[in-house]
């Protein structure tokens, strides 16, 4: 069984710096509107599949989130203002 600081962000890992800084255990992922980079692609796989159908994504694909945690992530960092699979999948898609 592998350890657990092989699912913590790490420096390898593509997550801003300052969120890498801030999360200094597992059990803080779960109190905050974070995904990992695995569930953000799962989350674009959805949108890219089902569109903005949020209520299916987190059924079949995310369902320890909350649909309203995937809207959030979502629209937060398609808004953003550094480059993302988020943003680029709206100025693609939509």
């Amino acid at each position: 069984m592998k350890p657990w600081n092989t699912v913590l962000p790490s420096q390898s890992a593509p997550t801003p710096a300052m969120d890498l800084n801030t999360l200094s255990d597992p059990f803080s992922l779960t109190s905050r509107n974070y995904l990992t980079p695995a569930q953000e692609r799962l989350l674009l796989r959805g949108l890219i599949t089902y569109g903005e159908d949020f209520d299916t994504i987190q059924k079949r694909l995310l369902p320890f989130q909350s649909k309203e945690q995937l809207k959030f992530q979502y629209t937060s960092c398609a808004e953003a203002e550094e480059d993302n699979i988020f943003k680029r999948y709206k100025t693609v898609m939509v």
